[in-house]
């Protein structure tokens, strides 16, 4: 595996782990929200199972990732493309705290899609 593809696999594996972090803290926050009696809690449990269910999916193309399959490859670009749609509708309203998850796509983005990575991946 070239150590570029390495690279984009850990950061596969760290934003798996927040994803599901995020979503889990969501959830938290949620039933919390629904066990004080507030509306509207359905949007919060919704991008709970979203957060969550994106960390499984990045998890899982981390872990498939070593035995090259093709997929991986189309499914972390993918991904990281809605990251980076994501992260500059969020700097567009004011929140520039997305700037890093931007960062963090194409640097994603370029380790799968690098002629190294296409090769190994290819072979």
């Amino acid at each position: 595996m070239p150590s570029s593809l390495k690279w984009g696999v850990g950061l596969l594996w760290v934003q798996g782990a927040l994803a599901v972090l995020s979503g889990v803290t969501l959830w938290i926050v949620a039933a919390d929200a629904a066990d004080h009696g507030q509306e509207g809690t359905g949007l919060l449990t919704g991008l709970a199972i979203f957060y969550v269910g994106l960390g499984v999916v990045l998890a899982v193309a981390a872990g498939l990732a070593p035995g090259r399959w093709r997929a991986v490859r189309i499914v972390a670009t993918a991904v990281q493309i809605l990251n980076v749609v994501g992260g500059v509708i969020g700097v567009t309203s004011g929140a520039l705290q997305f700037l890093a998850g931007i960062a963090l796509a194409l640097v994603v983005i370029r380790a799968f899609n690098s002629a190294e990575a296409k090769a190994w991946f290819n072979h």
